[in-house]
């Protein structure tokens, strides 16, 4: 949840929006060198830049891949409480987003992170937060069909945790 405070800080969960006089683009405002990394990528890998499925994509492949192990380390480690939401809230903000000011920011998306997305959806069924974002980066491409997007509801698979079965499960944002 501290992933999606930073994302809706960043782009309002639009896939398409270009931000810092067009230097950065998408769901995580990807920027200069990292924005033309997205592209790369995408193209590479015969997935749509404006998508939701090739952003996930690459933002998985940048937690995996070398750049943001430690990042990607939080994620799995926080614990499943208000106060791992507002850690990884901030974590992510200050290691993977990296915006202009951003240790005001990081507590700013803390406190939406805290007080908007967990009383929403923290701990359903048991969902160890820590793994929400790392799968959900890769299962939204089976799921969803357009580039902007909420999550409603989420399942858990054995190996973690993945939005629901279906496109009934999301409300368009």
């Amino acid at each position: 949840y501290g992933v999606m405070a930073n994302i809706n800080c960043e782009s309002s969960f639009k896939t398409t929006v270009w931000g810092d006089h067009g230097t950065s683009y998408g769901l995580c405002q990807w920027h200069a060198g990292r924005k033309d990394r997205l592209f790369d990528y995408c193209s590479r890998n015969n997935l749509d830049v404006n998508s939701v499925e090739g952003q996930m994509r690459y933002l998985w492949a940048e937690l995996t891949g070398g750049s943001y192990n430690e990042t990607y380390a939080v994620l799995r480690n926080a614990t499943n409480d208000l106060n791992g939401v507002g850690e990884v809230a901030k974590r992510w903000c200050i290691y993977f987003e990296v915006p202009a000011d951003r240790f005001t920011k990081a507590e700013q998306r803390a406190a939406l992170a805290m007080n908007t997305y967990w009383p929403l959806y923290g701990n359903i069924n048991g969902v160890n937060v820590s793994t929400v974002a790392a799968r959900c980066v890769t299962e939204t491409s089976a799921i969803l069909s357009g580039s902007v997007y909420k999550p409603k509801d989420m399942a858990i698979e054995e190996n973690g945790i993945y939005f629901g079965a279906g496109a009934e499960t999301m409300t368009q944002y």
